[in-house]
C-alpha cells in the first residue's frame, strides 16, 4: 500500500506530526460499516498502521475532516485486518497511558547520573522511561535494575551502592543520584498527611490498626452504614500509609485542578469492592486496569467505584475469601469533569471538539452513581476495613485519582 492512498482533504499538504486526527474508526466491506470507540491517533501513527495492513491485503484511506479511517477491501481480509487494527490500537494505547505515568513520575522524581570529563562533573538526567524503571525498582525494593542504551549494551544500577555500570565493564562506574523535586522545589520534604503514624525514612508502606474509638475508625465507619444499614458490622479498619501512591496522588490532584474550571469538584469519597487476592497488589501499587473487566464493563474498560457503599458490598463486587469475608476500599477519587460511559471505551471521550479528553466517565452526567477512571494513577488506598455483612464484607478506604506507562 502506497503512501498516497493516505487521503487528505484538499487545502492540507500533509498531516502535522503531532495532531491527533482519529475520532472514529469505520471499517468498510461489501457493503457494510463497523464503527470503533473514539480513540486519538497521531499523525505519525499512520504510516505504521498502513505497514501494518499491507499484509492483509486491504486499502486505507484517512478522511480527515470527518475523522475516519476507511478499510476497503475483501470479506476475509477485513477479518484480518479488524484484528490487526484493535491489536494496534490496544498497543497505541497502553503506549500513550505508560509515556503518561512516565511523565507523571518524571514531575516528583527525577534520576541522574554524575558523568565526569575534563570540564568537571555534570549531572546528566536519565531519560523518562528508564526514570520510571530505575523509580519502580527502587520503591520495590529491588537491589539492581536493568536497562539497555541504543546500541543494546546492558547496563545494571546497584542501589545499594547508588552506581551505574555497564555489565561487560562492572569496574568503571558512575554516581547515580534521585532527586526528589516535591522537595527541591519547595526546600521541604513532602509533607504526609498529619494523622499518619511515624514511618521509618526506608519505610514506603504501612498499614496501621485503628481502634474502634479512634476518630477516624468512627467516620469511615458511618460512611459506610449511611448506605448499608444495620445488617452490615465492620470487623477492623486500617489506614494505609503509602508515601510513593500519596505522593502521585497530590501531584495528579494537583494537575487537574489547574486544568480544570477553578470551584469545580474534582475529588468525591467513593466506594470500590474487591477480591481478597487483589488487596496486597491495591495496597501496594494502586488501582490497576488489569483487574477491569472482572465484574464490569458496561461503562468502559476502566477501575469502578460507587457512590453508595451498598452497592460494593454486593457479592458480585466484593466476594467471599476464604474466612467468608468481602473486602471494600472506600476511597478519594479524582473524577474531575467526566462525561457518560458506554461499553467498549478505554479512555474517556473529549471535551467538546478538543483533543483533551476527560478525567472520567459515569453512568449518568445529571446523577451519577457509578465512575469509571482509566488511570492506574488516580487511586490512593487510605484505609482498609474489614466489615461484616450477614455473611461478611471488609472496607477499605484509598485516594484515587485520574489519569499514566511504561
Amino acid at each position: 500500500l502506497s503512501t498516497d492512498q493516505l487521503k487528505i482533504p484538499s487545502g492540507t499538504d500533509s498531516p502535522p506530526a503531532e495532531d491527533p486526527i482519529i475520532s472514529n474508526l469505520i471499517l468498510e466491506s461489501c457493503g457494510r460499516t463497523f464503527s470503533e470507540q473514539k480513540i486519538c491517533i497521531k499523525f505519525k501513527k499512520i504510516d505504521e498502521l498502513q505497514q501494518i495492513l499491507v499484509s492483509s491485503g486491504v486499502e486505507i484511506s484517512l478522511k480527515k475532516n470527518l475523522g475516519r479511517i476507511k478499510i476497503t477491501g475483501l470479506p476475509e481480509n477485513i477479518t484480518q485486518a479488524l484484528q490487526e487494527i484493535y491489536t494496534f490500537l490496544r498497543r497505541t494505547e497502553e503506549m500513550r497511558h505508560a509515556e503518561e505515568h512516565a511523565n507523571l513520575v518524571s514531575e516528583m522524581v527525577q534520576w541522574c547520573y554524575l558523568e565526569v570529563d575534563i570540564d568537571g562533573e555534570k549531572l546528566i538526567e536519565y531519560p523518562r522511561q528508564i526514570n520510571l524503571l530505575l523509580e519502580q525498582a527502587v520503591r520495590n525494593n529491588k537491589a539492581t535494575a536493568e536497562f539497555h542504551d541504543d546500541q543494546g549494551n546492558k547496563y545494571i544500577v546497584d542501589f545499594n551502592s547508588y552506581e551505574e555500570y555497564m555489565e561487560s565493564n562492572p569496574s568503571e562506574t558512575v554516581k547515580v543520584i534521585r532527586r526528589n523535586k516535591l522537595s527541591d522545589a519547595s526546600g521541604l520534604a513532602f509533607e504526609m498527611p498529619s494523622n499518619w503514624s511515624p514511618m521509618d525514612d526506608k519505610e514506603n508502606i504501612k498499614l496501621v490498626p485503628l481502634q474502634q474509638t479512634d476518630q477516624e475508625y468512627l467516620e469511615v465507619h458511618q460512611k459506610f452504614s449511611k448506605t448499608t444499614g444495620s445488617s452490615h458490622t465492620i470487623l477492623k479498619i486500617s489506614r494505609i500509609q503509602n508515601r510513593a501512591l500519596y505522593q502521585q496522588y497530590k501531584a495528579k490532584q494537583m494537575s487537574m485542578e489547574s486544568l480544570n474550571p477553578q470551584g469545580h469538584q474534582n475529588e468525591r469519597t467513593l466506594w470500590h469492592g474487591t477480591a481478597y487476592e487483589a488487596l496486597d497488589s491495591i495496597n501496594t501499587y494502586g488501582f490497576n486496569r488489569s483487574y477491569c473487566g472482572k465484574n464490569a464493563t458496561v461503562y468502559g474498560n476502566g477501575v469502578y467505584f460507587a457512590r453508595d457503599a451498598a452497592y460494593s458490598a454486593i457479592g458480585t463486587y466484593s466476594p467471599k475469601d476464604h474466612n467468608n469475608q468481602r473486602h471494600m476500599y472506600m476511597c478519594k477519587v479524582l473524577t474531575g469533569e467526566f462525561a457518560q460511559g458506554k461499553q467498549g471505551l478505554i479512555v474517556p471521550p473529549p471535551k467538546g471538539t478538543s483533543h483533551i479528553l476527560h478525567d472520567c466517565v459515569v453512568d449518568n452526567p445529571a446523577e451519577p452513581s457509578i465512575f469509571v477512571i482509566f488511570h492506574d494513577t488516580q487511586a490512593y488506598p487510605e484505609y482498609l476495613s474489614t466489615p461484616h455483612i450477614l455473611p461478611v464484607i471488609v472496607v477499605i478506604n484509598c485516594r484515587c485519582r485520574h489519569v499514566k506507562k511504561y
